[in-house]
């Protein structure tokens, strides 16, 4: 029969927990330090950092693809939520039905910001260009 007894005395438990809380913050710093000096990038890396390649072959960083326009931005989606459809998403694809009342949704005729709320519509629809 095998027997196994560990016996961690006090110093011994100390010494182990500033390891891991060292090895912690060694982690942390890797993955969210930015070592230019400016502020770290807490959501994760911005489109400077991101490298991809490029239609060539060659690797660019992806905001240099969004610059060129190989890359369209993100302020005109191809489809989004509307009171009513019109303006640049004309196209109904169907009704989004908000129970809970939380949908952030543009205006009439897909009019204003996608953050805008109606709490009198609980059913925004769903428009594309």
């Amino acid at each position: 029969m095998v027997s196994l007894r560990v016996d961690i005395k006090k110093k011994d438990l100390w010494l182990l927990s500033a390891i891991v809380v060292f090895l912690i913050g060694v982690g942390l710093i890797i993955g969210f330090g930015d070592y230019s000096g400016d502020e770290a990038q807490v959501n994760g890396h911005s489109s400077d950092e991101i490298m991809v390649n490029d239609t060539s072959g060659s690797l660019v960083t992806l905001q240099s693809l969004i610059d060129d326009g190989w890359i369209g931005g993100v302020s005109s989606p191809a489809c989004t939520f509307c009171k009513t459809c019109g303006g640049e998403w004309t196209s109904y694809q169907g009704t989004f039905v908000d129970y809970e009342n939380i949908a952030r949704y543009r205006g009439d005729n897909c009019a204003g910001e996608p953050n805008q709320q109606w709490v009198s519509t609980n059913n925004p629809q769903f428009c594309c260009k």
